[in-house]
């Protein structure tokens, strides 16, 4: 992290990915990664803060959270291990996240997917 880069936070002149970034550790790349890997598998949704964060203030969240279809879930699962990914499996969900960064990755499928959170 550069003086600049700092003085650019805390004065205000940074975009919103550039604070996320500065915020997740490299968080938005990795979620643009995430998302053109499920892009290529089906339909999938976003949920959580990050999705809140359509129609709100941003509020930087080191966790998102997707819904995708749990057929499609080993593929997904490759992509986003060949890239860096490491993956912890738990019932009806899965959590992606690369070593440096702060970003946590939860994607939720099967039976109850929609109507709850852990």
């Amino acid at each position: 992290m550069t003086v600049q880069r700092v003085f650019r936070y805390l004065h205000g002149e940074m975009t919103a990915v550039e604070v996320y970034n500065f915020v997740t550790n490299g968080g938005a790349n990795d979620f643009v990664e995430v998302a053109a890997i499920l892009d290529r598998h089906g339909p999938w949704c976003l949920s959580g803060g990050l999705a809140v964060n359509c129609y709100v203030e941003p509020v930087y969240t080191v966790d998102a959270h997707v819904i995708v279809i749990a057929e499609n879930l080993g593929a997904i699962e490759d992509e986003l291990v060949a890239p860096g990914f490491s993956i912890s499996e738990f019932p009806h969900s899965m959590n992606a996240k690369k070593i440096k960064s702060k970003l946590n990755c939860r994607e939720r499928f099967g039976p109850g997917a929609i109507a709850r959170e852990d």
